[in-house]
């Protein structure tokens, strides 16, 4: 389940650096000009993309409980949501641009970004639908099914930059446009063929099809909104935070120097890279624990975590020693001058260091977004990533790199230790006390208990049933039941 979920984490940055480094065929600014764009494009679709996580511990959870109308409730307000809030960053994307030419940078670079932004901006409602059903499909089948997904919208997006980019084949040359138009299309591939999976494990698990959680009902599950709402703002804000601090600390680095800058980028991709699997290990620890959670087993919980915890670490100590012995190689990978050599290898040690401590870090929130108790997490982030970070950011202009990354390390180390012990007791507490991954009986539309998995192999039934409904209605009533109380 790791693997998957660290080639996914991989899939997703490959999207957008795949558009950047392709407009280098157009030219310096074109490349610039998107790569401002799409730094402007996460920092504004970071809350809603982090608050679409809530699905992976509920739908999970559900798996585990065998609750086919709360899980299709759940399908259609996680579509729901990702309209909503792509509508509205889109709106964001679209007043950005306007006001790019009054920020001082170059006319060319603002005209590229403009272009990216104006194409790719209408469409970001589709690629939250992407991220949401790529979280849901996370929690009812797993990791792998997932990762299909992000290959395809991989293949299709350099497929699409090769021809828009340039203009193959007889097509005009767009440049910035084809670029935009590339990453959009290929996240509607990949809508879809997480559409399919999902069909196909509905039906395997539950005895019905997507198309069921698209007719609209007389109310929505107000509860289960809520409880989606809870679990998911403190992770949006959490990762609007944690993005905004990267690049706050992205722009004070290079203060320091071209030679600093150089060696920053060249460790910071080094931990990029090892952190991939620590993301893996994270989605596994909500898949799993929350299930265990769900069956109301808490030495399951209990047990998942540690285990997941423990196999991180040996991950983290195997690709630390790795990185050791080959650091010098990676460094002479980027470049070939010497007071960038001798520093990248100064900083090596510690951002060895950083790659183990922040994967125990991303591992334990895992295991404590499994148990739905999230306002931790956005906690962890204000006190560890943006105070204690601001402090070590605070250090750059009258201290050097190598003491930066010092601080980087000790902070890291507080941020493990508070995160794992948290993790035990939001455990403990989840099972003992509730959760908002619990429920006291699965419930059928007319309120009566109901428990419809289906055994693994089943054939599905109605699968495509009630794929017409009109999307326009499902959102009407989504938005005028969806916060009503129950009873």
């Amino acid at each position: 389940m790791i693997w998957p979920a660290a080639a996914s984490s991989i899939c997703f940055s490959l999207i957008e650096v795949v558009d950047t480094a392709m407009l280098g065929m157009v030219g310096a600014h074109a490349m610039a000009g998107t790569a401002l764009a799409v730094t402007i494009i996460y920092l504004l679709m970071a809350f809603p993309m982090y608050l679409l996580r809530a699905a992976t511990p509920l739908a999970s959870a559900l798996v585990a409980q065998g609750d086919t109308t709360r899980m299709l409730s759940l399908i259609r307000l996680t579509l729901v949501t990702a309209i909503l809030l792509g509508a509205a960053s889109s709106a964001a994307v679209l007043a950005v641009a306007e006001v790019l030419p009054v920020l001082g940078y170059e006319p060319q670079l603002v005209a590229a970004a403009r272009s990216y932004m104006v194409w790719r901006g209408p469409l970001l409602a589709v690629e939250l639908a992407f991220f949401g059903g790529w979280a849901l499909l996370e929690g009812l089948a797993g990791t792998r099914a997932p990762l299909v997904a992000g290959l395809a919208c991989n293949v299709v997006n350099v497929l699409l930059n090769l021809a828009l980019i340039p203009g193959l084949g007889g097509l005009p040359a767009l440049g910035a446009q084809g670029a935009a138009l590339a990453t959009s299309a290929s996240m509607l591939v990949g809508l879809g063929w997480i559409a399919v999976a999902t069909n196909r494990e509905l039906g395997r698990r539950f005895g019905c099809g997507l198309g069921a959680s698209l007719v609209p009902r007389r109310r929505a599950d107000g509860a289960l909104g809520r409880r989606f709402l809870r679990i998911g703002w403190p992770l949006g804000l959490a990762g609007l935070l944690d993005v905004s601090g990267w690049l706050v600390i992205g722009l004070l680095i290079p203060r320091l120097g071209t030679a600093a800058a150089a060696a920053h980028t060249i460790v910071g991709q080094l931990i990029t890279l090892g952190l991939a699997t620590a993301h893996g290990s994270s989605v596994a620890a909500v898949i799993l624990v929350a299930r265990a959670i769900g069956r109301g087993d808490a030495a399951l919980a209990r047990a998942r975590s540690r285990t997941v915890l423990r196999l991180q670490l040996m991950i983290g100590g195997v690709i630390g020693a790795g990185a050791l012995c080959c650091g010098g190689g990676w460094v002479s990978l980027f470049t070939s001058d010497a007071q960038v050599a001798q520093l990248g290898a100064a900083l090596l040690p510690l951002g060895v260091a950083i790659i183990v401590l922040e994967g125990l870090a991303v591992c334990a929130a895992g295991v404590i977004e499994g148990t739905g108790r999230t306002r931790v997490l956005l906690v962890s982030t204000l006190a560890f990533d943006i105070v204690l970070g601001l402090a070590a950011a605070a250090l750059i202009g009258r201290d050097d790199l190598t003491t930066l990354y010092a601080v980087w390390v000790g902070k890291d180390v507080l941020k493990v230790v508070f995160l794992v012990a948290i993790s035990r007791r939001c455990v403990a507490r989840a099972v003992e006390v509730g959760s908002d991954l619990r429920w006291a009986a699965p419930v059928a539309p007319d309120g009566t208990a109901s428990c419809s998995i289906r055994p693994p192999g089943s054939p599905p039934r109605r699968a495509l049933a009630g794929l017409p409904s009109s999307l326009a209605t499902l959102a009407l009533l989504e938005l005028t039941w969806w916060m009503v109380p129950d009873g």
